[in-house]
């Protein structure tokens, strides 16, 4: 269990390990409180446009979407500029765009801005649907690493179960080179004592080869002897 890391880990060594890394407890979706102002069919006059103030209370992000409706007369496409400035108008304009329809996002501090819905060029009236929602940064941030978070931790975990399943695999399979191993030393053992009695066979052999060599000799001894004793001895006169 001192290697927390080592691909040896044990079953335990893991539940350990999880214990020690808190990153890997699961944990509730950080809550996002989003201001939202939308309309789906504001009329805008030909040569008119409409100011709505936007109230940024801290650092947020402001996403926004727009689009038109009925179709220009002459073009057959409707138009709207639509601009996000502050209250001041002493900085440039934070979104300036003129489309039949858009969306996008920027970042802003706190205070108050003006969404224009501008057709002060247009020459008939425009219906527009706006919607801009305002996201406090500090909450965005937080949502956004959760998010990231979530997939690194289920990535973790299903290593970490591909760990343990090797873990076990690596447990089962020592168990059975021991039973194995067992065997081996058995049949060594049974190898080396039928060595010991052939080794022992051999001397007895080779003491019977001797012995029997011995006979051998003492019998030709003897059958010479008695070969001898067939000789004729002739009568006294």
């Amino acid at each position: 269990c001192l290697q927390m890391r080592s691909a040896r880990e044990s079953p335990a060594c893991l539940q350990m390990r999880s214990a020690r890394e808190p990153e890997l407890e699961p944990e509730s979706e950080p809550e996002v409180s989003s201001t939202s102002w939308s309309t789906q069919g504001i009329e805008v006059a030909a040569g008119r446009s409409i100011t709505v103030p936007v109230v940024v209370e801290q650092r947020s992000l402001v996403a926004y979407t727009f689009s038109t409706a009925a179709a220009d007369t002459l073009s057959g496409i409707q138009y709207i500029r639509f601009r996000v400035v502050t209250a001041a108008e002493t900085e440039a304009s934070l979104v300036d765009v003129s489309l039949p329809s858009g969306k996008g996002s920027f970042e802003a501090f706190s205070g108050m801005l003006m969404a224009v819905l501008d057709n002060e060029a247009g020459w008939s009236a425009v219906s527009v649907a706006v919607r801009v929602d305002i996201t406090p940064c500090v909450q965005q941030c937080a949502l956004e690493a959760y998010r990231t978070r979530v997939p690194l931790r289920e990535a973790i975990l299903d290593l970490d179960r591909q760990i343990g399943a090797q873990a076990a695999s690596r447990i089962a399979l020592e168990r059975e080179k021991s039973a194995v191993d067992q065997q081996i030393e058995e049949v060594q053992a049974h190898l080396a004592d039928l060595k010991l009695r052939a080794e022992q066979h051999d001397v007895s052999l080779a003491s019977i080869d001797e012995s029997t060599a011995s006979l051998q000799r003492e019998r030709e001894k003897m059958y010479y002897t008695l070969k001898n004793a067939y000789i004729f001895v002739s009568p006294h006169p």
